[in-house]
């Protein structure tokens, strides 16, 4: 559900427009930067079975409190944004990219990732099972 903002002053709305937008900008350069890290830790796929996953995570940077780091970064490195956000959001902004990231770096109960691979990619609407899509008449030509 979304709601509309309880601001009726312009100047309060515009300074919370800045927020929302400096927020924004500071999650996609964190997300920018996470998805450099997940890729070389895929890429490493010989460095993570010689000397485990957990090592080459720490090599690449890739925990929570990096990413905590980078959009430390990103917020200091970046003037204009210092006026609108604070570092405790933008802590909690690297904190939500790295639920994402986690998905995909850590393993399930299973022991699976939440990493779809070529031969596991669903294809079409009907998420590989067998046969016509659902709902569709192979009999059935309507032209």
């Amino acid at each position: 559900m979304v709601l509309p903002p309880a601001v009726t002053d312009t100047g309060d709305l515009d300074r919370l427009n800045k927020l929302f937008g400096a927020m924004w900008n500071i999650k996609r350069a964190v997300q920018r930067d996470a998805r450099a890290k997940v890729d070389a830790y895929w890429a490493a796929k010989c460095e993570r079975d010689r000397d485990g996953a957990k090592a080459v995570r720490q090599r690449l940077g890739l925990s929570r409190e990096a990413l905590e780091r980078s959009a430390y970064k990103h917020l200091e490195n970046a003037g204009h944004l210092k006026h609108h956000a604070s570092k405790a959001l933008a802590m909690h902004m690297a904190d939500e990219v790295w639920n994402g990231v986690q998905r995909h770096s850590a393993p399930r109960t299973a022991g699976r990732r939440d990493r779809a691979t070529p031969d596991e990619t669903p294809q079409g609407d009907h998420a590989g099972a067998p046969g016509p899509r659902p709902g569709c008449n192979p009999q059935l030509i309507l032209w």
